[in-house]
């Protein structure tokens, strides 16, 4: 199980819309995510100079092509709720990663597409880029390959966001492919940093409850527990605490 942490609003336009906004890796606000993590892989590649600046010009474009829809293995989360929203989805990853292969397999979808676990520790983090070195070491490869090292970029955050104990679930889109883009079927350019996936059938193949963890106004309350039983057709999955 994984949580969605949002405010009542957003649950709305999810439930009425079957619609999941995954952000671009360039909105977020953290200055340090993803671009932060070059000194350390730069560090670990021990590249000249002249490869340091290509590699990290190469590295930067990569940023563009990475979305992701933010998770959370903790179900009472009391950083997230503050920061995010007093209400969480409860998800089945399954059901999710499933629907949204589905979903994007005619699509822009034609790199990484998966759940990964943030990363927090500095000294974790140097152990996965030589981990992956050696792999890549092993398999005969002397370049370095750019792309997977950005998909390990996206998962490495500082360790004074630890307590959101999140786990993303990362689309990569294909060099081709407009930036900005609403999917389903085909690729259109947006003024906004997100990629729109409209999910056939929706949410109840992989929502289980609504769990509301703060203090939200009674009317919005009511209008959450008819909202997902109407929709979802499961009674008694509609939590307060």
């Amino acid at each position: 199980m994984l949580y969605h942490y949002t405010r009542v609003s957003n649950i709305r336009s999810i439930f009425h819309s079957n619609e999941l906004w995954f952000t671009n890796i360039r909105r977020f606000k953290d200055a340090k995510e993803y671009l932060g993590s070059l000194d350390v892989l730069c560090n670990q590649l021990r590249l000249s100079e002249a490869d340091q600046n290509k590699f990290i010009g190469l590295f930067e474009s990569e940023r563009s092509r990475h979305f992701v829809l933010c998770l959370s293995d903790t179900p009472d989360n009391n950083h997230l709720i503050d920061n995010y929203g007093p209400v969480s989805l409860e998800i089945d990853g399954d059901s999710l990663l499933s629907l949204v292969r589905k979903a994007t397999r005619d699509s822009c979808i034609t790199g990484y597409l998966n759940f990964r676990k943030c990363e927090y520790d500095l000294g974790k983090q140097k152990e996965f880029i030589k981990s992956a070195m050696a792999q890549w070491t092993d398999s005969g490869k002397t370049s370095v390959p750019v792309e997977d090292f950005s998909v390990l970029a996206v998962t490495f955050k500082d360790v004074i966001y630890s307590d959101e104990a999140e786990t993303r679930l990362i689309l990569k889109t294909g060099r081709n492919c407009p930036t900005e883009i609403l999917l389903f079927g085909e690729c259109k350019c947006q003024s906004q940093g997100y990629y729109k996936l409209y999910l056939s059938g929706g949410i109840s193949q992989f929502v289980n409850s609504i769990q509301v963890r703060g203090s939200i106004p009674p009317k919005e309350k009511l209008e959450l527990e008819d909202m997902f039983v109407t929709t979802t057709s499961k009674k008694g999955s509609y939590v307060f605490n």
